[in-house]
């Protein structure tokens, strides 16, 4: 790959990162990991964090420095896994695998299985204090508001993040979250 097609899969890369932010809203993860000399730097970005019960620090997710998509901080300090982390997504277009429209046609069906499913769990934290994995299963726990429709679009959004979303190489919370009495095998790419 030349530098000029490096520079074009970089920027197309970004172009969707701005448009997607699944990843910083929560969506397959709970918390991010922090490294231990970024304590400080949580403590000055107001980021809510805990250790793990085998001593890893994290943040807690959606990020409040987020806005529309827009991480408010990531031109100055934030934590290394805001630069590092790669979605699916992200290394097939990297690697011109795939094109940045339909990247962007996958990232708006996703979004649109989760506006569906928060609009169907009336007692969803509006105040964006908890991950929408949170939200789900406390939804999925407490069998309030779950019904078939909401089963299926729960269902259909894990597949699509399943599916386009997530690293095969990398366990997520997610995996432990819907339908953990069920297995689904994740595909081949």
């Amino acid at each position: 790959m030349s530098d000029i097609e490096t520079a074009e899969s970089i920027l197309k890369g970004s172009q969707l990162c701005l448009s997607c932010g699944l990843c910083c809203q929560g969506v397959m993860e709970k918390a991010a990991v922090l490294e231990p000399n970024e304590i400080e730097l949580a403590k000055e970005l107001k980021l809510e964090y805990f250790m793990t019960c085998d001593g890893i620090h994290k943040f807690r997710l959606p990020c409040p420095l987020v806005n529309e998509n827009v991480c408010t901080v990531y031109n100055n300090r934030h934590p290394r896994v805001c630069s590092e982390f790669q979605c699916l997504l992200l290394d097939q277009i990297l690697n011109d695998e795939i094109s940045l429209e339909a990247s962007l046609i996958i990232v708006h069906k996703i979004k649109k299985y989760i506006n569906l499913i928060k609009g169907k769990i009336s007692f969803i934290d509006k105040s964006k204090s908890k991950s929408f994995m949170d939200n789900v299963q406390d939804c999925w726990d407490s069998q309030q508001d779950l019904n078939e429709e909401l089963f299926f679009d729960i269902g259909a959004c894990r597949y699509l993040i399943f599916r386009h979303i997530m690293s095969p190489s990398k366990p997520y919370s997610i995996d432990r979250l819907f339908f953990h009495q069920y297995s689904f095998e994740k595909i081949d790419r």
